[in-house]
């Protein structure tokens, strides 16, 4: 990315700290001083406000030209990221792909100290001016965000191709469901550890950010037990690419957090169903949130209760039926689910210490009959 448009994000953070009374006479005046610095931020602004405004023409400045750029002709060549340069980080090599892009280790190359990071790159074919505005909104928030179950965000920009890319401390560990069969871990164990996941999310969502891309290999767990929250920053696709999780549920009076929060409920309770019982959720049947946890468990393995430390899958669906069903399934319903991670996360800790559950008669009635329980 060229000087300007570095200089341009950077003044993107300074005037989103100033009292919305001063920011006029602070663009007037940049307007003088420097009439191309003053483009420049002018469109990134526009990108940050098509965010905001999902019912607005997208813009044709800066970001919209950017996107352009990226040609699958170069794409084709194998990938240009390899020892580039983002920022002040060098890219090494790529570690995995991602959902809707690409993880690399990189490290530090200005010359000031060593430092090893993972970075997030959004994939050349995502060309959407959406994402960039969605990035823009969410960049100082990561950077901000501080919670011992989440993954610190180090730093963030926009490549010379116009697209967002992050930059974070590596984390040693495996999959959530990795590390618990490794371990042959009791059910109550993997609950505790979707617990410190709910918490965690929550404390994201009370800053403003939400995951987007949630999944067992979000959720890394080290040799000590220590669970890391992996993989924010990575903005949904958007209006054009939007997907069904993320959009299903869109309302006209554009309750777009609302529905970002509930989908990474939604992700969450995917990510326990196949944690507790070891398979992915079946497809809900018509008008059901989701089947059983116990009945997913029909033909399937005999070594996955061994993995939880259970004889067999029938002592496993024993354990599962009731309190613990119901939770996962109320999470992973679409209508009438968890409202948020924390009344979520209230119900696995009722679980999780031996107490009922509290219930609404007619949703238990008719969840019950979903689930055959």
């Amino acid at each position: 990315m060229d000087e300007l448009k570095l200089r341009a994000l950077d003044l993107f953070d300074d005037y989103v700290d100033l009292p919305a009374a001063q920011r006029a006479q602070w663009l007037l005046s940049l307007r003088d001083a420097n009439p191309r610095l003053h483009g420049a931020l002018s469109d990134l602004l526009q990108a940050d406000r098509c965010h905001h405004a999902l019912d607005e023409e997208l813009p044709s400045g800066l970001v919209a030209r950017l996107a352009l750029l990226a040609s699958p002709e170069q794409a084709a060549l194998g990938d240009p990221r390899i020892g580039a340069r983002l920022g002040p980080w060098r890219i090494d090599h790529a570690i995995g792909d991602i959902c809707g892009g690409r993880r690399y280790l990189a490290y530090r190359d200005d010359g000031r100290y060593r430092q090893q990071v993972v970075l997030d790159c959004l994939n050349p074919e995502l060309r959407d001016p959406y994402a960039v505005g969605s990035f823009l909104s969410e960049r100082r928030r990561l950077v901000a965000l501080r919670h011992p179950a989440i993954a610190t965000v180090l730093d963030g920009g926009i490549d010379g191709d116009g697209r967002p890319w992050f930059a974070t401390r590596p984390v040693e560990g495996q999959s959530i469901d990795a590390w618990c069969d490794d371990r042959r871990s009791s059910l109550a164990q993997r609950v505790e550890l979707l617990i410190r996941a709910c918490d965690a999310l929550a404390h994201a969502h009370a800053h403003g950010v939400r995951h987007r891309h949630l999944a067992t290999c979000s959720l890394l767990v080290d040799e000590t037990g220590r669970l890391q929250l992996v993989g924010f920053g990575l903005p949904s696709l958007g209006r054009a690419g939007a997907t069904e999780q993320t959009d299903t549920d869109a309302t006209a009076d554009g309750a777009d957090d609302r529905i970002a929060v509930g989908a990474d409920v939604r992700a969450l309770g995917a990510v326990a169903f196949r944690l507790l019982c070891g398979r992915n959720p079946l497809p809900a049947g018509p008008g059901s949130a989701a089947a059983s946890m116990a009945h997913a468990l029909i033909d399937a393995p005999a070594g996955i209760a061994q993995h939880r430390a259970l004889g067999d899958n029938r002592a496993l669906a024993r354990m599962l039926r009731g309190d613990l069903s119901l939770i996962v399934a109320r999470a992973m319903a679409a209508q009438a689910g968890y409202p948020d991670m924390l009344t979520f996360a209230g119900d696995l800790r009722l679980w999780h210490a031996g107490l009922p559950i509290a219930r609404d008669p007619s949703w238990l009635q008719r969840l019950r009959q979903t689930l055959h329980l």
